[in-house]
């Protein structure tokens, strides 16, 4: 095998994986016009859940709570951000969340926010 085809192999190789990533990451639903009419609040939260959860966890825990809770990534096997959706004012989803972080099967639900590095 020459050295020029041993390199196109491993690049097609490489092209494959980069394509295979792109289309394994979720997509962003916010733009699309069913995902604004779900709910009248909404919040980007981090659940950590207490073992390793699917997508089908998720979904129970948002039927549980009353709440639509939408996937954005996976962090970890256990730790996901999730757009959690509610119909009414800022306080349903509030109420929302507090009935997430009661859900047995998860660990902790907080509000996702900006971290910074402590000045000083």
């Amino acid at each position: 095998m020459s050295r020029r085809s041993h390199h196109a192999r491993v690049a097609l190789c490489l092209l494959g994986a980069v394509l295979a990533q792109a289309c394994a990451e979720p997509r962003d639903d916010r733009s699309s016009p069913a995902a604004a009419t779900t709910g009248d609040c909404s919040t980007r939260i981090l659940v950590g859940f207490v073992a390793a959860a699917e997508t089908s966890v998720v979904a129970a825990v948002a039927q549980t709570a009353a709440v639509q809770l939408t996937v954005v990534s996976r962090l970890l096997p256990d730790l996901y951000v999730l757009d959690l959706a509610s119909d009414g004012p800022d306080s349903a989803c509030v109420a929302g969340l507090e009935r997430v972080r009661a859900d047995a099967r998860v660990r902790s639900a907080d509000l996702d926010t900006r971290r910074e590095p402590h000045a000083g």
